[in-house]
C-alpha cells in the first residue's frame, strides 16, 4: 500500500510540476491524467482480489464507504468555496 501511495504522490507532483513549466500543454497533462485514472478504476475493477466474491458481491455498507469520503469532499469544498466568496465558473 505505502508504494502505492508513493506512486501516486509522485505522480501528481509530476504532472503539477510540468503543468507549471509548460502551461500551454496543460490540456495535455489534464486530458492524460483522466486517462490514467479511468484506467486505474478500470483495472481495478477487472481485477478485484480481495473477496471471493468480487466487487459486486458487496454489501451496500461497502460502497456507502468507499464513496463517504469522496462526496464529503465535494460538498466541504463547495461549502468552503461559497463561504469564502470565490466566483462561479
Amino acid at each position: 500500500l505505502s508504494i502505492a501511495v508513493a506512486v501516486v504522490v509522485v505522480a501528481v507532483a509530476c504532472g503539477l510540476a510540468s503543468s507549471h513549466v509548460f502551461p500551454n500543454h496543460r490540456h495535455v497533462f489534464h486530458t492524460s491524467a483522466n486517462v490514467a485514472g479511468l484506467s486505474l478504476i478500470a483495472l481495478g475493477l477487472v481485477f478485484t482480489t480481495g473477496s471471493r466474491d468480487g466487487l459486486f458481491g458487496q454489501p451496500w455498507e461497502f460502497f456507502a464507504g468507499v464513496a463517504m469520503p469522496c462526496v464529503a469532499g465535494l460538498i466541504l469544498s463547495n461549502v468552503m468555496s461559497f463561504k469564502g466568496g470565490v466566483d462561479k465558473p
